[in-house]
């Protein structure tokens, strides 16, 4: 008798290759095996953190808004993997409550691998790789909105709402959100910018009525 190997999977992790060599494709089709949802993803955000901590985040923004995006207790949070290890799913320490809609994992190479879905709520990286997402996906959108503004509204129209939260849940954050803002004015139908609506300010107006 003879024995013969057969390699069935020799892909690495999607998440552990540089982000110019994932296709929409290979994108797409994980995105569906990690959400269950029929769509494609309408945005991907994918990056490697060096320096302190070492990890990566391959993020995803559905096209549509769960219908439990404004339930008491919706599904969210990302999945943590330690070194491709898969740890625990729906960690809300890794997303601040107004990216709730994201979709996603996070991979840290600086976790103990025995550590426990209790105890990893705890650890202090954790506020550091959720500041960390928080600023790139506000990035993010600010370039789809500067560079394709049709993209962004349908953002938008399927996410503002939970956006918006962000003044309250991360006050700190309130000018970079404000950047991010559309709302409807009284200057025509369509939908502008805070700065836009600043812009239109007539002289010796002070103040933005809402």
């Amino acid at each position: 008798k003879k024995l013969e190997l057969e390699t069935l999977n020799s892909g690495k992790a999607l998440w552990t290759r540089p982000a110019g060599q994932v296709s929409a494709e290979e994108h797409a089709e994980f995105y569906k095996h990690l959400t269950h949802d029929w769509n494609e993803p309408g945005e991907t955000v994918h990056f490697h953190a060096e320096g302190a901590h070492e990890w990566s985040a391959l993020l995803y923004l559905p096209k549509k808004a769960p219908f439990d995006l404004f339930s008491r207790d919706p599904r969210r949070g990302l999945s943590l993997y330690i070194k491709r290890v898969f740890i625990s799913d729906e960690v809300k320490e890794l997303i601040p409550e107004h990216f709730r809609f994201v979709r996603g994992l996070v991979d840290s190479a600086d976790l103990p691998l025995n550590v426990s879905r209790e105890t990893v709520q705890h650890d202090r990286l954790l506020p550091v790789i959720k500041k960390r997402i928080a600023g790139k996906l506000t990035s993010h959108l600010k370039d789809v909105l500067e560079k394709d503004r049709s993209r962004y509204e349908a953002f938008w129209d399927e996410f503002g709402n939970c956006v918006k939260e962000g003044f309250h849940y991360e006050p700190a954050s309130k000018d970079k959100l404000a950047e991010l803002v559309l709302v409807h004015t009284t200057a025509g139908s369509g939908l502008a910018t805070l700065a836009e609506v600043a812009a239109r300010k007539q002289d010796g107006q002070t103040a933005l009525w809402y």
